[in-house]
């Protein structure tokens, strides 16, 4: 770590002169230009995200039949570019949200080896497409739990390894490293390290990739999209910084710093699951959501785990599906935008009755801003998972919130 429009010559219909407003009309608020592009931003990530739930949804399925080893291969790829296409989409969000000043971060204990597991294994199989091995360096006197956005953090080392497997060199590996930079009572100083031997960045490329995307930009020679520009923005909300260093005879790292808390105490960790674990078969889930096919993703998923599904199209048909069946439910995964009642109004509902009051409900939505979050926690969501549904934090969230194996947070 080191380191004046002219008018056009011919106007088409489009551009005409156009009567004036009514008054009323010409005096409406107008929202910021960057707030309105943040929230058109959203609603096109949530309208995106429902097919790609799908198309994840059915690949994973998929995958669990027997086919030939091309076949296997070709959902695989479908999965990964899933994945880029998912993590392209939290970039763009996130970047209309630093150029309107509102991007946050959800701050949470989490477990730091179990999540740098999760980068580390999409990012091997990013290596791996790139025909390069992946070396990972945890420093061992790092502490089991902390407080902060593992998730940011996760897409920070995902956009980082793209850089690095696009890189041109006769070195084969990418090199991951984790360590401490500094230590104090309540928090600490980390240092995450993506490097490629043998690979130089001419300054000029190495400016540009860090510029990001805008006014009088250039382009970067590397498909990096907002991503680094972005993971500058979050680094420095972490109290941290982002560079990319590139020496002749070192090579070319890219690195971030962190500063993140000490968690208070140490709890259990929520099991992960690569497949459905025994323990939520039997379970008794309603399945509320209005997208036909979504619906059906999310019950073939849950009937592969011998769990009992019950569908709803939209939140009145939710309530009166419990309404039939008082007890015989043991959870709900709620979709939030629906017609006729929304999951937020059907959560709330559910909570009022006293007979469902504790009964669990996961939220299932493709916004991403962090108010939707806090209207579903408003609402009395037990817990939140967002669109495209990845198989194994399903399993995770059904087996943590099953009555009777209920695992501590």
């Amino acid at each position: 770590m080191k380191n004046n429009s002219k008018a056009p010559i011919c106007a088409s219909p489009l551009h005409a002169p156009q009567p004036a407003l009514a008054p009323q009309t010409a005096q409406r608020p107008q929202q910021p230009p960057a707030l309105s592009l943040t929230h058109f931003a959203a609603s096109m990530s949530h309208e995106i995200r429902t097919p790609l739930n799908a198309i994840v949804g059915l690949a994973q399925l998929a995958l669990n039949d027997d086919m030939p080893p091309a076949t296997r291969e070709h959902l695989q790829k479908i999965q990964r570019a899933s994945s880029h296409l998912a993590m392209l989409m939290e970039d763009v969000l996130d970047f209309t949200h630093a150029q309107a000043g509102t991007l946050q971060l959800h701050q949470a204990d989490f477990k730091l080896r179990p999540s740098l597991e999760a980068s580390v294994d999409v990012i091997r199989q990013m290596c791996r497409s790139h025909g390069l091995d992946l070396f990972v360096q945890v420093a061992p006197e790092l502490p089991k739990s902390l407080v902060g956005d593992a998730a940011r953090l996760g897409q920070m080392l995902l956009n980082g390894a793209a850089l690095m497997a696009q890189l041109a060199g006769e070195d084969d590996r990418v090199e991951l490293g984790v360590r401490m930079a500094s230590r104090s009572a309540d928090d600490l100083l980390l240092v995450f390290e993506l490097r490629r031997a043998g690979v130089l960045l001419p300054a000029r490329e190495i400016a540009r990739l860090l510029q990001g995307p805008g006014p009088g930009a250039l382009p970067p020679q590397r498909d990096v999209g907002f991503g680094l520009a972005l993971c500058g923005q979050l680094a420095a909300l972490m109290g941290g910084e982002l560079g990319i260093d590139s020496e002749a005879g070192e090579g070319t790292a890219l690195w971030f710093t962190a500063r993140l808390r000490l968690a208070a105490a140490a709890g259990a960790e929520v099991a992960e699951f690569d497949g459905p674990p025994e323990a939520i078969a039997g379970l008794r889930v309603l399945v509320v959501e209005d997208d036909l096919l979504a619906r059906e993703v999310l019950t073939q998923l849950l009937e592969l785990a011998q769990v009992r599904v019950r569908a709803a199209a939209h939140g009145a048909e939710a309530l009166a599906a419990l309404q039939a069946d008082p007890a015989g439910c043991d959870l709900v995964l709620m979709d939030i935008q629906m017609p006729v009642m929304d999951g937020l109004e059907a959560t709330r509902r559910i909570r009022a009755d006293a007979r469902w009051a504790a009964l669990p409900v996961i939220a299932l939505t493709g916004n991403v801003l962090e108010k939707d979050r806090a209207d579903c926690w408003a609402a009395g969501a037990s817990d939140f998972l967002s669109k495209p549904v990845d198989a194994g934090k399903l399993w995770s969230a059904l087996a943590h919130w099953a009555p009777g194996s209920r695992t501590p947070a």
